[in-house]
């Protein structure tokens, strides 16, 4: 069994990257759902880092030479108040009692949920456009 990456998000931020950049948003939910040792080797982190905050990841795409994938995408992201984490990091669990923060995947099962939930009505708001 492996060790999942989260990514927790500052509730404003994530409303401004709803607002401004959706695309981005799922990009960030699918960049993310994945094992923490491969979430740090497309970054090109090293394998010890136990978090990654906006300015670690900003220092790191500054100062890094080498080719990572979508650069300019995770340069955007690590302007937002967002930390990247293992599941198994006790910090964690603070994040998910801290109520300016939530986890990116939690709100992307939301939207699943919200959608099945009121899958009719959604149609019926998108063919009026």
């Amino acid at each position: 069994m492996g060790v999942d990456t989260l990514a927790y998000i500052n509730i404003k931020d994530l409303k401004k990257l709803i607002s401004e950049y959706f695309d981005q948003l799922l990009n960030l939910i699918f960049e993310t759902q994945v094992r923490w040792q491969t979430f740090l080797s497309e970054l090109k982190l090293d394998e010890r880092v136990d978090v990654v905050k906006p300015e670690d990841l900003k220092e790191h795409l500054a100062t890094y030479n080498g080719v990572i994938r979508n650069r300019d995408f995770w340069y955007q992201i690590s302007n937002l108040d967002i930390i990247f984490l293992s599941d198994i990091n006790p910090l964690a669990d603070k994040l998910d009692s801290d109520p300016n923060y939530i986890e990116l995947a939690d709100f992307y099962f939301a939207i699943q949920d919200f959608i099945k939930t009121k899958f009719d009505e959604i149609v019926k708001i998108a063919k009026q456009k």
